[in-house]
């Protein structure tokens, strides 16, 4: 192991419990301001967003996706979500669904 490499402890259990609560708020929420056309809050420069196969920065999907007059208003279907902390203050949220 090189001297980067960062162990960090198992989460404990309520760990686990407040991030899967945490991830599902934030899915909630975040799906309801795209369907609102207000998602852009949730993008910095520093995102990382995969669109259609696409990937680019969230400032780049910020303008070119959201904020064009292209995009549709849509419904999203969440068929899976699944949350994983990372570290002390940040969670991975993967979903997976439909959007209609």
């Amino acid at each position: 192991m090189n001297s980067q490499t960062q162990i960090f402890a198992a989460p404990t259990s309520d760990r686990i419990t407040q991030t899967a609560q945490s991830g599902e708020r934030f899915a909630e929420q975040y799906y309801r301001s795209l369907t609102r056309g207000t998602a852009g809050k949730y993008y910095t420069e520093g995102s990382k967003v995969v669109w259609n196969g696409t990937g680019m920065g969230g400032a780049q999907f910020k303008q070119t996706v959201l904020e064009s007059s292209n995009m549709p208003l849509s419904h999203v279907d969440v068929h899976a979500l699944d949350v994983h902390p990372l570290g002390d203050a940040q969670m991975l949220v993967t979903v997976g669904g439909l959007c209609r």
